[in-house]
């Protein structure tokens, strides 16, 4: 089964190979956008982003384990964009 990190993770690992493919096909006009609302809507140190994501995750997965026989059949990630 799998938990709430395996998926983020998951996907993240998906994320991450389209970029690297993108980038091996020759395709390197991509620009690095500046995280303007670093520091306003979310943390903007890098340790303390991944503190909080990991422990939101922690979260979520506790209450999850709670109910048992239940699946996860959505997740809903908010975002600034």
């Amino acid at each position: 089964m799998w938990s709430v990190r395996h998926l983020f993770i998951a996907l993240l690992f998906i994320n991450l190979n389209v970029h690297a493919a993108t980038v091996e096909a020759g395709n390197t006009n991509l620009t690095l956008r500046p995280a303007v609302k670093a520091d306003a809507w979310y943390p903007g140190d890098p340790e303390r982003l991944t503190h909080l994501i990991d422990t939101l995750l922690d979260q979520e997965t506790a209450a999850y384990r709670q109910q048992p026989g239940t699946r996860v059949r959505a997740l809903i990630v908010p975002h600034a964009g």
